[in-house]
């Protein structure tokens, strides 16, 4: 019976053809759009959670602001290598490491442009966390070490070329505010034009350069063999708060785990995602509208038909369960061309950040799940969205509805 119900629907939408995929419009276009900020978004958190895994779950992360994503360097005078000290002090941190971020100014053979350098310890087991976290690799050449001063390290989109519009190669000269540093080192790609295209420095000269004393802008450690994250976190702010003489919840500084850095991230694409869907969503409504519109007209061209099938036995919930079948297919079918639109568009936009922004991290996660989601949901919508008319149908009275055939 329902399949007979299904071919019956599938015959009525094949004969208005044209007005069926205006109808189906709106919905496919805020199909698409959903699906491709869904599959976008599952791509990066994914990405994000891999990078983490890298990284590793015994990391803390301690920066001036009350949240992690306060600007590096925007706050001075919170960190410093006092606060560093203390922290290596607190149970259940095995090892910390400190870093200072400044723009400034870079030359490279007449070529003057403003980048990010960063300081890092030299230190062998300061250095080895930084690099763990930070996922450096050195892909040429070698690290900083203890006794360099004026060296650099630099990372690969600038020895490519892209940054000063000549290559750079080992035992070249950067002037950084008019100091002479050569390049010992060219780091691997991470995946992300700012890392690829930022200078790391020996954090003593970075210091002396940029006068900033003891100061820090930003603490990492690493957190001894099952110790309890949240516990040893908790201690770090506890330390800091008693050294800085402030009370809880008037700190000018944050500790996070990797968990609530993952969170914090997870929380703010999550916000922008459902914005975008909330967007989206409005020619999902116009869709639904058509559909809504398209129904009521098919129950007025067809009072003739409903009024043969109730005259032969057809009962109301058959004619409500044609009319509700009909315009889930509708939707259903919009929902279609719209995930297929959905997966071009995602994949066209890796290809462009890929390409033109050298992001590798931007990657639509498509399941089969977020398929068959996107398409019970198109389905649903477009039932829903009958449901007025069909129910009109079904109550007509069958001598009423013969008599205007």
């Amino acid at each position: 019976m329902f399949f007979d119900f299904f071919l019956i629907a599938c015959r009525n939408i094949s004969r208005r053809r044209l007005r069926s995929w205006l109808t189906m419009v709106g919905i496919f276009i805020g199909i698409a759009a959903v699906f491709t900020l869904v599959s976008l978004g599952n791509g990066f958190e994914k990405a994000l959670i891999d990078e983490f895994e890298k990284m590793g779950t015994d990391k803390l992360f301690v920066q001036p602001g009350k949240g992690f994503f306060s600007t590096p360097g925007s706050l001075k005078n919170v960190l410093s290598d006092y606060d560093l000290e203390l922290i290596k002090k607190v149970k259940g941190v095995e090892t910390a490491a400190g870093m200072n971020y400044k723009i400034a100014r870079i030359e490279f053979k007449d070529i003057s442009k403003y980048s990010w350098v960063i300081g890092i310890s030299t230190d062998p087991e300061e250095k080895k966390l930084l690099f763990e976290m930070q996922n450096f690799k050195v892909a040429k050449g070698r690290e900083l070490e203890s006794s360099d001063k004026y060296k650099i390290l630099i990372g690969a989109q600038i020895a490519k070329g892209l940054t000063f519009d000549k290559e750079v190669d080992l035992r070249n000269t950067i002037k950084i505010d008019g100091i002479d540093f050569k390049v010992v080192g060219i780091l691997e790609s991470m995946g992300n034009p700012q890392d690829d295209q930022t200078m790391y420095i020996p954090l003593k000269t970075e210091k002396e350069i940029f006068g900033e004393g003891e100061n820090l802008d930003y603490i990492m450690a690493k957190t001894s063999f099952n110790a309890d994250q949240d516990r040893v976190a908790a201690d770090i702010m506890k330390t800091l708060r008693r050294e800085k003489g402030v009370r809880e919840g008037d700190e000018n500084f944050n500790v996070q785990t990797s968990a609530q850095l993952i969170e914090s991230f997870n929380t703010v694409l999550n916000i922008v995602t459902v914005a975008l869907i909330s967007i989206a969503a409005i020619s999902i409504v116009v869709g639904a509208v058509g559909i809504t519109n398209t129904m009521y007209t098919a129950v007025l061209e067809r009072t003739g038909e409903i009024g043969i099938m109730k005259a032969i036995g057809a009962k109301n919930s058959d004619i409500l369960t044609i009319f509700l079948i009909e315009s889930g297919i509708l939707g259903m079918m919009g929902g279609l061309i719209g995930v297929l639109i959905g997966v071009g568009i995602g994949k066209l936009v890796e290809v462009i950040v890929k390409t033109a922004l050298l992001i590798d991290y931007i990657t639509p996660e498509i399941t089969v799940g977020l398929i068959l989601g996107s398409l019970a949901f198109a389905f649903v919508i477009g039932a829903v969205s009958g449901t007025m008319p069909a129910r009109q149908a079904s109550k007509m009275h069958p001598v009423n509805a013969l008599r205007s055939k």
